[in-house]
């Protein structure tokens, strides 16, 4: 029997409150450390955002780590920033 090993994931909320009916959340977006810079991050973020548009979303939002190989690869998808809270997580 073959073994499968998850190599990345990524969550798309979609359900959101009623005044936001535009907009989703991507929650998670993680990539294994020994599938990293091999394209899955990018076929990761496109799918959650094709999702995301066939629910009829507009806006998308996420959260990243200022620096991180996340905040990098967004930037490179085109995200835009918006702004950092200090704070935010521990």
């Amino acid at each position: 029997m073959a073994t499968t090993t998850i190599m990345g994931t990524a969550q798309v909320v979609l359900a959101t409150p009623e005044n936001q009916p535009h907009r989703g959340d991507i929650a998670k977006m993680q990539v294994r450390w020994s599938a990293r810079r091999r394209g899955l991050g990018t076929a990761l973020m496109r799918a959650a955002e094709a999702a995301a548009r066939e629910a009829g979303k507009t806006l998308l939002v996420l959260d990243t780590v200022s620096g991180s190989d996340a905040e990098r690869l967004c930037e490179r998808l085109g995200w835009q920033r918006c702004g950092e809270i200090p704070g935010y997580a521990l």
